[in-house]
């Protein structure tokens, strides 16, 4: 929970959205009680932004494998919830760390500027 992550916007709807994150997860983006539709505060399909990790779970389910002569075998299954607005996604950074050129409390870190490092 709290972890930002880059993620591609697969599918958009007004009430949810799918989005790929690296190592073959996915994510699901769910419209907020009262806000508006995800068609509206989403880009396009296709399009790379950056998320916010509401939460993960893990849950233990059963299926059915074939190889093992149809007896059920544990599998993993996750949900992992996102939030695409600023206020989350942006939160913990400060103005001043872009100004003077830092990586968040120290200030003595590379920053990343239009795709290069500053």
């Amino acid at each position: 929970r709290g972890t930002k992550v880059l993620g591609c916007v697969r599918e958009v709807a007004p009430e949810y959205a799918v989005v790929s994150l690296p190592t073959m997860l996915t994510g699901f983006v769910r419209r907020e009680d009262g806000g508006p539709p995800l068609t509206d505060v989403l880009p396009g399909v296709n399009s790379v932004m950056a998320f916010w990790v509401a939460s993960a779970e893990t849950e233990t389910v059963g299926r059915k494998a074939a190889a093992r002569g149809g007896v059920m075998q544990p599998s993993r299954k996750r949900r992992i919830e996102l939030s695409p607005y600023p206020a989350q996604v942006n939160s913990g950074l400060r103005l001043d760390d872009y100004l003077r050129g830092g990586s968040g409390a120290g200030g003595d870190g590379p920053m990343v500027v239009r795709g290069r490092i500053a």
